[in-house]
């Protein structure tokens, strides 16, 4: 038999007009085309499981392309014609109808082609768990590795390549296993080589002059002369003196060894013999913006004041335009040491693109496009997300009802008592007793009355009176701030008013011209410290509990498809081990048969063909087995697909969360974000003609 390593050339079979073609083994696994009929197919040995054609109806069901019924009329229809040769293939009668497209009926036997090889990898793995030259671990790891290839690039790899390339199967295992699956015999084994005796006393040589020095990381070995008198020896010696000591790696060429040799000046200088491949480090993700990331509640005057009218230029993007493009995190380059040990390379980070409403992510997972016009934004979790406008004419009523939207929203009249309003950001005339969450701004051009507002921007009002108000922005009002609850991570700016019967905290400071009254109930205010960015880091902290804890719960639903999925790999081995007995024996019954001679032995020829016959019928059966246990392989495997699924929703989940909670807390120790003006340093401070409030540590 010819082993893998030795084997050149094999044949390929046109699945649609038989034509055999013999081609290198290089090409396997590769798309070519039949000189005869032009068909497109995969390259594979003529005689594996993968080269018989797919039924393209039956897959065309199960993946709810087409119906039942609709492959039945198409059978019809194929059947239908006037002779055999001029009988159509099933694939081009569901092309001619339309049930299919080319490219549906190219994925449909690229699917195909990776089942089978998948079911060939995954009997060939529990063979070599059960020989123990891997492990179950090993398996499973190979399998991911295999489908996640087919998922990303529609490469089909076998597992044995994939364990040998990561240095767990050697050539020879690979050729054991494959005997097996054949039921044929391996090659048998080349001999173990010899030192010759001439070259072992040489090595004695160099020993009895030099001492044998590795440096105590391993990445270099020196030969140490005993004495000044210490002869220059041939390289060969040396160079087996390293095999004897295991070093195999970087070991100096001959030119370069006598260039050494030719420079040594002092004879009791260590000379350099061989030296390791230290590791390279890779490149961690970056992300670039192509759109202003910088939010600004105003620009600052001359004089030191901030126009909040005027915010600078507003970003903006049309559909199609680029957002954002990630560079590719480059892993680094392992090394290796003098005996040859793989020295890993240092983690690189990546970063992954969390996409919101009105973007969307390229197919290589690299860019982000905006899908609509409208004004780019990015949260604090570092969603990329695209804010288009809804105008609302009127109140927001019961005509209008409840507005979730997740751009931005402009209403034009009043928004009523009890209704809600979700969105990115909000104008208004006048918010009367509503619940309002905006992950942008609030404006409005009167009053905020008996409302319940949490915003991430700013709070712009002509006054607000009887509401409670969580921001990370400043909220700015003209006249007064009356029976109100504030919270913010900004400042609370009221321009020409005053503040009455209220509580304010806000981290960057409160002005106003009056501060209570005689006769109004006292204010409370708090300045310096943030309790509204401790509570929002609270509600992240136990969101990213909740999460966790499901995330648990999916893992181990995981585990026990994984513990179902190892059961069935064991039965699998013992099935396919013996499946492999029967094909052996058979193959040695028929050896026997063709040894004996008529009609002396018509006796024994009847007892061996029943037994071969027997024996056939027992792989037959295991054969069928083994088909049931990978059905239930592939159930259990879309079980996990689910499941890993939902388990990585959760993780973007986690990771959102953490990058906003990241966030905060970094604008919160640089006093930024997206309440702070362009140029405007942040103090913490109290302002006011006749205020007094005492400022811990200000």
């Amino acid at each position: 038999m010819c082993t893998m390593t030795e084997e050149k050339q094999f044949i390929i079979v046109c699945p649609r007009c038989r034509t055999e073609y013999r081609v290198n083994s290089e090409i396997t696994g590769k798309k070519v085309a039949c000189k005869r009929c032009q068909e497109t197919f995969i390259a594979v040995h003529k005689n594996s499981p993968l080269s018989s054609p797919p039924r393209l109806g039956e897959l065309a069901v199960k993946y709810n392309l087409i119906t039942s019924a609709q492959l039945a009329d198409a059978i019809s229809a194929q059947h239908g014609e006037a002779s055999d040769s001029a009988r159509k293939s099933i694939e081009a009668v569901l092309l001619e109808k339309g049930l299919l497209t080319e490219a549906q009926i190219e994925t449909l036997k690229l699917t195909d082609l990776f089942r089978k090889a998948n079911q060939m990898s995954r009997r060939l793995g529990a063979l070599a768990v059960e020989k123990r030259m891997i492990t179950e671990t090993d398996l499973r790891a190979a399998l991911e590795k295999q489908a996640a290839l087919f998922k990303e690039t529609k490469t089909i790899r076998f597992v044995k390549d994939i364990l040998f390339e990561e240095g767990l199967l050697t050539a020879a295992d690979q050729d054991e296993l494959v005997s097996a699956m054949s039921g044929e015999p391996p090659a048998p084994a080349k001999p173990a080589q010899t030192i010759p005796e001439e070259e072992a006393a040489s090595t004695s040589e160099v020993k009895r002059f030099y001492d044998l020095v590795a440096s105590e990381d391993r990445m270099s070995a020196v030969l140490q002369p005993k004495t000044a008198q210490a002869p220059v020896l041939p390289s060969v010696a040396m160079r087996l003196l390293l095999k004897e000591n295991g070093i195999t790696h970087g070991i100096i060429e001959d030119d370069e060894f006598k260039s050494i040799l030719s420079a040594k000046k002092d004879p009791t200088v260590p000379i350099l013999i061989a030296r390791g491949t230290p590791p390279k480090p890779g490149v961690n993700a970056s992300v670039t913006y192509h759109f202003d990331t910088n939010q600004k509640i105003g620009t600052l005057g001359a004089q030191g004041a901030i126009d909040f009218k005027n915010k600078g230029e507003v970003p903006f993007v049309r559909q199609g335009d680029l957002l954002v493009e990630k560079t590719p995190a480059q892993p680094g380059v392992p090394g290796f040491d003098i005996f040859g040990k793989v020295l890993s390379a240092p983690p690189v980070s990546d970063t992954k693109l969390l996409v919101g409403a009105g973007a969307e992510l390229s197919e290589d997972k690299l860019k982000i496009y905006a899908k609509a016009a409208g004004q780019p934004k990015i949260s604090f979790g570092g969603r990329i997300a695209v804010m288009s406008e809804l105008v609302v004419r009127g109140d927001v009523d019961l005509k209008s009802g409840h507005i979730d939207f997740e751009g931005n929203v402009k209403v034009t009249g009043t928004i009523q008592n009890g209704f809600h309003v979700k969105c990115a950001n909000l104008e208004a005339k006048e918010i009367m007793g509503a619940k309002i969450t905006a992950t942008g701004t609030v404006s409005t051009t009167g009053g905020i009355i008996g409302a319940d507002i949490k915003a991430q921007g700013d709070v712009k009002a002509k006054y607000i009176k009887h509401a409670t108000l969580s921001t990370f922005g400043d909220v700015i009002v003209q006249k007064e701030i009356t029976d109100s609850s504030i919270n913010t991570s900004g400042a609370c700016r009221i321009t020409r008013g005053k503040i009455l019967s209220s509580e304010i905290s806000a981290k960057q400071g409160v002005e106003a011209v009056d501060i209570g009254t005689d006769l109004s109930a006292p204010c409370r205010l708090t300045v310096g410290v943030d309790d509204h960015i401790e509570a929002e880091m609270a509600r992240i902290r136990e969101a990213v509990d909740r999460r966790r804890s499901r995330l648990e719960t999916t893992n181990r639903e995981i585990n026990s498809l994984d513990t179902r999925q190892q059961e069935i790999h064991r039965i699998i081995a013992e099935t396919a081990q013996v499946q492999d007995r029967a094909l052996v024996k058979q193959r040695s019954l028929k050896q026997q048969l063709d040894t004996l001679s008529f009609p002396d032995d018509e006796e024994k020829r009847k007892d061996l063909n029943v037994e071969i016959a027997a024996l056939g019928e027992k792989a037959k059966e295991a054969e069928k087995s083994l088909g049931a246990l990978f059905d239930q392989q592939d159930e259990l495997t879309q079980q996990t697909d689910g499941l890993q699924n939902q388990a990585e929703q959760i993780q973007d989940d986690i990771l959102e969360l953490n990058n906003e909670l990241e966030s905060i807390r970094q604008w919160a120790n640089t006093g930024g974000g997206p309440g702070e003006p362009a140029g405007k340093s942040a103090d913490r401070w109290c302002r006011g003609p006749s205020s007094r409030v005492p400022i811990p540590g200000h």
